[in-house]
This record gives structure tokens, sequence and C-alpha cells, in this order.
């Protein structure tokens, strides 16, 4: 599986109303962020997903933090966003990748 941070950040949409929630995720009303604000997003996830990266590396080497990374990628793509298009708090990817490698390291 690759890492691409900007194919994760495209393939999250957000959900209108918090009411659509329950309904199948084919039947949400969801709305694609601008241009500009995917270009913010994608520049402040790839600094958390980097940080991330970074901190696994030098504790775990190259092999556990490529496996981070990758679930860090899959957390986010699995994320409930906030409503009107507010920052998604990338410290929760972050907290759940880490939790990941927790339990693969203890394994």
């Amino acid at each position: 599986m690759a890492c691409n941070i900007t194919d994760a950040i495209r393939s999250i949409s957000f959900v209108k109303q918090a009411s659509l929630r329950d309904r199948p995720m084919h039947s949400r009303c969801r709305i694609h962020p601008p241009a500009a604000q995917i270009a913010e997003l994608h520049a402040t996830a790839e600094s958390e997903l980097a940080a991330f990266y970074q901190a696994v590396l030098r504790q775990h080497g190259p092999v556990q933090a490529n496996l981070a990374a990758q679930d860090w990628v899959e957390v986010l793509e699995t994320m409930e966003w906030p409503a009107n298009g507010a920052r998604p708090d990338w410290r929760k990817a972050t907290i759940a990748a880490a939790s990941r490698l927790a339990t693969r390291l203890l394994a």
C-alpha cells in the first residue's frame, strides 16, 4: 500500500449534515473543499505525518516507520471530519496510528 497523503486527503469527503451519518455512505451528501483549502489541509497533514514518521524512525527504524505511516493514512481515511469545514485534528490520526504501532511492537 503506497502512502500518499494527497490522495488520502482528497478521498475523504465532508458530510454536509451531522444527521446524515446514519445513512449508508453512498447516500450521503458530500461537499468537496476548494483547492486552496485542500492545499492547506495537505500542508498541515503532511507536517503532522512527517513529525510522526521521524519520531518512529528514530526510535524503531525504517520498517516500523513505514508501517506507522501507512497506519496513519488508513486512520486518516476513516476519520470523521468536523462540521462546517473546520480543520481536522490530525493528532487523532497520530494517536490512533501510535496505538497500532504499540500493539504491533508488543505482539
